[in-house]
């Protein structure tokens, strides 16, 4: 499991900020994110949501408890469709679920998407 100091690093590295940069933009101290990015110290909840806000991630994935970095909030956008569509992929065995997946990557291929993309 990736620690918050790695996660925030990584954030951080993909866009292109030193820390100093990136302090200039929160309203955190260099001392204090520095720290953060060393494994030194820990964010309180409110730090989270101020780092979870500014890279547009969720605070589980900050914290390394997920791999995704959609916010709760981008997931309640689904629509009353997509959750049905959900509820019923769930209710598949395996093979039902390799089929749908199977369709779905060919569909995507077809329309010269690549799996990669989404």
């Amino acid at each position: 499991m990736p620690t918050i100091a790695e996660r925030l690093k990584a954030l951080r590295n993909e866009r292109g900020f030193t820390k100093r940069q990136l302090v200039s933009y929160i309203p955190i101290n260099y001392s204090t994110y520095a720290n953060y990015e060393s494994g030194f110290r820990e964010p309180n909840s409110e730090v989270l949501q101020i780092l979870s806000h500014y890279f547009d991630v969720s605070t589980d994935y900050l914290l390394g408890f997920s791999e995704s970095r959609q916010k709760a909030d981008d997931v309640a956008a689904l629509t009353a469709n997509e959750y049905a569509h959900i509820d019923m992929y769930r209710r598949l065995d395996s093979h039902g679920r390799d089929m749908v997946n199977t369709v779905m990557r060919k569909e995507l291929e077809r329309m010269d998407y690549g799996i990669d993309d989404l």
